[in-house]
């Protein structure tokens, strides 16, 4: 998933990283922060909805998710 951002362990996500700037309009910046966050989120989701981690991380997960949703509003 380091293609879109997320750095993850087997255990946990370590970081998140959205892009700061790749174009001279802000409109068209911000639509990118929030398509990548989007999709991130979504593949965060799928990777949660797998099952195969401890709930303890899964927790930390969710709270990844969550503000990935806030951040693609």
């Amino acid at each position: 998933m380091k293609e879109y951002g997320a750095y993850l362990t087997p255990e946990k996500l370590i970081a998140i990283e959205l892009p700061v700037r790749h174009h001279d309009s802000a409109v068209h910046n911000r639509k990118m922060r929030r398509a990548k966050a989007d999709l991130l989120a979504m593949n965060l989701r799928h990777y949660i909805d797998l099952g195969a981690m401890k709930p303890e991380d899964r927790w930390e997960m969710e709270k990844a998710v969550e503000v990935l949703r806030k951040q693609s509003k």
